[in-house]
């Protein structure tokens, strides 16, 4: 849709994962997507260009998550991608590109490539109160 109407913008997807908060963002200029920023929250940690491409449409399997459509001008995106040099794809991604970059379900082996380190190490606030007994924090 967003192709067929050359709309100028940004899709915002937030997920819940089991890896934290997840966020990711797909830029449009005309209808064409012309980049991407992707960060898991929880361990401070940013990607860039197809492989945040690649990140946000795992994320987008994830069960609890939520997209935001934002519009801009044509020249609003131009300047994102001026300013943001290093989420721009070498030549725009297609839609067909961006499915063949979507998994069938939640790829938490994906996720480990990237922040499996930090996985391993942290504790969530929840598991800190789940070990002193606490029932029913979620």
């Amino acid at each position: 849709e967003l192709h067929k109407k050359a709309i100028s913008g940004y899709l915002v997807l937030t997920a819940h994962s089991p890896s934290g908060m997840e966020e990711g963002v797909l830029l449009y200029r005309n209808g064409e997507i012309t980049g991407s920023v992707f960060s898991f929250l929880k361990f401070n940690e940013t990607l860039f260009s197809k492989e945040a491409a690649r990140l946000l449409m795992n994320a987008s399997q994830a069960e609890n998550g939520v997209f935001d459509a934002i519009t801009l001008s044509k020249q609003q995106a131009e300047l994102v991608l001026a300013f943001n040099d290093k989420m721009a794809f070498e030549k725009p991604l297609s839609t067909k590109d961006l499915s063949k970059l979507s998994p069938k379900k939640y790829e938490t082996t994906l996720v480990e490539r990237y922040v499996g380190d930090k996985l391993k190490r942290e504790e969530s606030r929840i598991d800190v109160l789940k070990k002193f007994g606490l029932k029913g924090v979620q």
